[in-house]
């Protein structure tokens, strides 16, 4: 052999799918982070809607051309207000009721009715 020849290359299959990057990888500084509404100290809850209900929010966001938490919000928020007065009422009904039990005589001498 001589310098210039060099002896054949062995036949190397192709992987399947997409090639690798170049360099190295990425580094990941927690490697099991969680998601966003599961971290401490974080201001996100994560909630679920139907499929058509998310496509109706983006809709009406885009139709008002805010965001999607803001339009939410914008709902969210008279209903709450709300709900506190009805809950308000509620409590000061109940707070009367059980004012009204304590105060009815429990005793079985009755004054009897003296006209009809």
């Amino acid at each position: 052999m001589s310098e210039d020849t060099k002896p054949p290359v062995p036949y190397v299959r192709k992987k399947r799918g997409r090639p690798r990057k170049n360099g190295r990888p990425k580094l990941r500084k927690e490697p099991d982070r969680p998601s966003p509404s599961q971290r401490t100290g974080q201001r996100f809850k994560t909630i679920t809607v139907n499929e058509e209900t998310y496509y109706i929010l983006k809709e009406l966001s885009t139709f008002y051309k805010v965001s999607v938490g803001v339009y939410i919000y914008s709902l969210v928020l008279p209903a709450f207000d709300h709900a506190y007065q009805e809950s308000i009422t509620l409590q000061r009904i109940d707070a009367n009721r059980k004012k009204a039990k304590d105060e009815t005589p429990d005793t079985d001498d009755v004054p009897r009715r003296t006209h009809f």
